[in-house]
């Protein structure tokens, strides 16, 4: 029964016009996928880039008009010059390299996987334990100042730094984890803690966190949990106070606004 119908099947002739069309269909719908599939990844990587090199590199951040001109080139700019290099290399693997079904196939299961264990690789590294230290990205050539509010009426600044260096292997005894947001408590009127504003030269922007001996707030919105042991806040302040080239000062000298991550 089954040869029989598998007989008559191959008596029937497809239209060479059909199959042609068939072949062109296939072809397009290929190229879309490759074109959209390459069009979110390099508006991915473009972004990040635009922004590095704006935040990084451009020295003219305020105003309305810098504001204007950025979304502008990045309009009119940086979208489309991506959508033209993702046209270009999709037509160009589709006539050149994926000419058959299976290299499509094997292709584009890589382009969807990879950008999927990068972004699952950095989801791990983002929540495993890692050292207090690190939150600093700390780099001697590259300190500016910090300044440490003790308690609202006692503030110290430093330029020095060594300061910064014998702050920073303070913090790199302890061990931290990040925490969900819903984990936090954000009573922490009877916790002993204190504010550290770091100034970086290759940033506009403070880093700003709150040392608590348990936990720890970092101002662009995350927390963390000391997963080792608490931090000796009461020695940090006594060196604080005592040690190094630190001057009390009477405010921090930040904009809140325009704190951001790195």
């Amino acid at each position: 029964m089954s040869n029989n119908i598998k007989d008559e099947m191959n008596k029937i002739k497809v239209p060479k016009e059909l199959s042609e069309r068939s072949i062109v269909g296939i072809n397009q719908a290929k190229g879309k996928f490759l074109f959209y599939t390459f069009l979110v990844l390099f508006l991915i990587i473009n972004t990040y880039i635009y922004g590095a090199v704006y935040y990084y590199y451009i020295p003219w951040k305020t105003g309305l008009l810098s504001k204007l001109t950025t979304i502008f080139v990045y309009l009119l700019g940086v979208i489309p010059l991506t959508a033209f290099l993702s046209e270009k290399l999709s037509s160009y693997l589709l006539i050149r390299v994926l000419r058959n079904q299976t290299s499509f196939i094997i292709f584009s299961t890589l382009l969807i996987l990879i950008p999927v264990a990068i972004f699952s690789l950095n989801v791990i590294n983002e929540n495993k334990e890692k050292p207090l230290d690190s939150l600093f990205g700390y780099n001697s050539a590259n300190f500016e100042s910090m300044i440490i509010e003790l308690s609202s009426d006692e503030v110290y600044e430093t330029k020095d730094a060594a300061d910064a260096d014998e702050f920073i292997d303070f913090l790199s005894q302890y061990s931290i984890k990040k925490m969900r947001d819903s984990e936090w408590d954000g009573d922490v009127s009877n916790e002993n803690g204190v504010l550290i504003t770091f100034y970086k030269s290759n940033r506009d922007t403070p880093i700003m966190l709150n040392l608590y001996e348990n936990r720890i707030h970092l101002w662009v919105g995350d927390y963390y949990n000391l997963t080792n042991i608490p931090i000796d806040i009461n020695r940090l302040k006594e060196m604080i106070k005592t040690t190094g080239n630190y001057n009390r000062v009477d405010h921090i000298p930040v904009n809140l606004d325009d704190i951001q991550d790195e």
